[in-house]
């Protein structure tokens, strides 16, 4: 069930955030750009999770590129074999900047999102959760 007060959201589907997945860097071309598949996903920030993750839709749709050797993942459904992927990742909330990363494969059909932000990702980020105001915030680091 889908909560539509906007002050139980946070409660309800967690910390997530729209990103936009690419199979390739962007081009410096704007004809190759107009051209490339992308889509625009809603992500959990998963503080929990080694390794982000994407629904087999989604990744199929953009057409990523899976590596050879599949990954055997230990989550909330138990021990599964997956697909891992290359991609690049764009968080046009937080910076402009696009990032290479690797993403497995999950079925996230039956979730209020449509993959999740690990440890991977969040790295380079400085995430901030706030219970009791009902927000977060997603922020790049600042440079040392």
């Amino acid at each position: 069930m889908k909560s539509t007060d906007p002050t139980k959201k946070l409660l309800h589907s967690g910390a997530v955030i729209v990103a936009t997945i690419y199979a390739t860097e962007k081009s410096s071309s704007a004809q190759q750009h107009k051209q490339a598949i992308t889509a625009t996903a809603n992500l959990l920030i998963d503080t929990g999770a080694n390794i982000s993750g994407l629904d087999k839709k989604i990744i199929h749709h953009t057409g990523l590129i899976a590596y050879p050797a599949s990954e055997l993942v230990d989550g909330v459904g138990g021990l599964q074999v997956v697909s891992r992927y290359k991609a690049y990742l764009q968080i046009p909330s937080v910076n402009s900047n696009l990032m290479s990363v690797d993403l497995l494969e999950g079925d996230f059909s039956y979730s209020p999102y449509d993959g999740i932000i690990g440890r991977d990702v969040l790295q380079y980020f400085h995430f901030e959760y706030d219970g009791i105001n009902n927000r977060f915030q997603l922020s790049a680091k600042a440079s040392r």
